[in-house]
């Protein structure tokens, strides 16, 4: 019976990143096929089913994947001595057959299942992850921290300017701590947005310390790093806040989005004014003022001005869940809360 694929199935390989010897290597698998990439950080295999060869073999990525995308899809995959074949209703392709190196088969034997969680779930706590990890500049601390607990798994991500905290349930089976290099955060994002919500995501160690996720039809072991995430928390004065509001995620991020087309850099002010949250910010350079107001949920009524950089605020809102959050205020930094979500960021001298 004919089987066809749709190239569009085959977009997380596009999310490894290049390396000297750019291939896709393609193997036997009892139910049918195994894409298999790999770079510096990560090896990665999908399963195809319905199609079958009989021996391992290498293509060039870059071309397989380009013959492909030029197609809506393809029925049929053989061998030639020197070529690998690919056939849609109209026509054939040859791509050129290369050694597979060892590397594509390091695929651990034995591995320890650590927790189990919905592909939805660990999403949302790496959303995000990518652009707040661009900030720092320290190695160590371009990671996703996962610690995983009893029944939950808490991710943290810091930079210089502010760290994120998010929590879910898990079904643990190992109490760990992992750490997600920068480097891995494109391929397990684009794996998980392939994947349903509900979908179950196996997460475990190798016996040399490499991490696992894995679903039904695609397995990723990435490299393990050595980190040093500070404990947030303990940056975050034990006193009252100074004030506070609570509002609507999204109402905010678009305030934030308006103010930062006008302030760019510079930060904005942020003050409570007869049950409103005010906005105000200032260019120097254009001689120009603009200011807002945004009716929030709950606010304190008086506080200070508090300075507090759009850009750095906006994509961590964006990474956030919750419909509702809390803005505390103290000195120097600001706290913005939720159920299972938990930001800190630093303002900026007024």
């Amino acid at each position: 019976m004919e089987t066809a694929l749709k190239a569009s199935n085959l977009s997380l390989f596009h999310a490894v990143k290049p390396t000297l010897s750019n291939t896709i290597v393609i193997a036997p698998s009892q139910e049918g096929l195994w894409l298999i990439a790999a770079d510096d950080w990560v090896l990665l295999r999908q399963k195809l089913y319905g199609f079958s060869i009989d021996r391992n073999v290498a293509v060039d990525k870059r071309t397989f994947l380009a013959t492909l995308n030029a197609m809506d899809s393809f029925y049929s995959v053989e061998l030639s001595k020197q070529h690998l074949i690919i056939k849609t209703q109209t026509a054939e392709f040859k791509l050129a057959l290369f050694l597979p190196e060892d590397r594509y088969f390091n695929w651990p034997e034995n591995y320890r299942v650590i927790a189990q969680l919905s592909a939805g779930s660990l999403k949302k706590l790496i959303a995000g992850a990518e652009q707040l990890t661009r900030h720092s500049v320290d190695p160590s601390m371009k990671c996703v921290q996962l610690l995983i607990q009893d029944n939950y798994i808490e991710s943290t991500i810091v930079n210089p300017f502010q760290a994120l905290l998010r929590k879910t349930e898990a079904t643990v089976s190992s109490q760990n701590t992992l750490y997600l290099s920068d480097q891995i955060l494109p391929v397990l994002t684009k794996m998980l947005s392939l994947e349903s919500e509900e979908a179950t995501i196996t997460i475990a160690l190798t016996n040399d310390n490499r991490i696992v996720f894995k679903t039904e039809e695609i397995d990723l072991v990435a490299n393990a790093v050595s980190a040093r995430i500070p404990d947030a928390n303990q940056i975050i004065p034990s006193s009252q806040p100074d004030w506070y509001f609570r509002v609507k995620r999204k109402q905010l991020i678009e305030t934030v989005e308006r103010m930062k087309l006008f302030a760019g850099d510079l930060g904005v002010f942020l003050y409570p004014e007869q049950g409103m949250l005010a906005f105000q910010g200032e260019n120097m350079a254009e001689a120009t003022k603009a200011q807002e107001q945004l009716k929030p949920i709950e606010i304190s009524p008086q506080g200070e001005k508090r300075k507090i950089s759009v850009s750095l605020l906006k994509p961590m809102l964006k990474a956030m869940s919750s419909e509702d959050v809390t803005v505390k205020l103290y000195d120097k930094l600001a706290v913005i809360e939720s159920e299972n979500e938990k930001a800190i960021q630093a303002l900026m001298l007024s």
